[in-house]
């Protein structure tokens, strides 16, 4: 079965560095990662959704749901332990 392709938008940071270097890879998934600045990937992904999944600010992503754009988003919280995944599902879904 052919693996699924997706674009990743991202900086270069402890959190993604796993995804960059390749010690983490996604099974089943061919990531197309992009390393761009976090300014340049919101604006991108807010005004275009360029990409399949990206980094993405919360205060972004509230600008995204308020005009009313169909966005689904998945909750990931770094802190001292380690990432923390609050959803595993999405949590709204805005109908345009």
């Amino acid at each position: 079965m052919a693996s699924l392709k997706l674009t990743l938008a991202c900086w270069d940071s402890d959190r993604t560095r796993p995804l960059i270097d390749g010690s983490v890879k996604p099974e089943g998934i061919d990531l197309d990662i992009k390393l761009l600045r976090p300014r340049e990937t919101f604006r991108r992904m807010l005004d275009d959704q360029e990409f399949h999944a990206s980094e993405l600010s919360l205060a972004s992503y509230t600008a995204l749901i308020g005009r009313g754009d169909y966005f689904l988003s998945n909750t990931v919280l770094v802190g001292p332990d380690g990432p923390e995944i609050l959803t595993k599902t999405p949590t709204a879904v805005i109908e345009k």
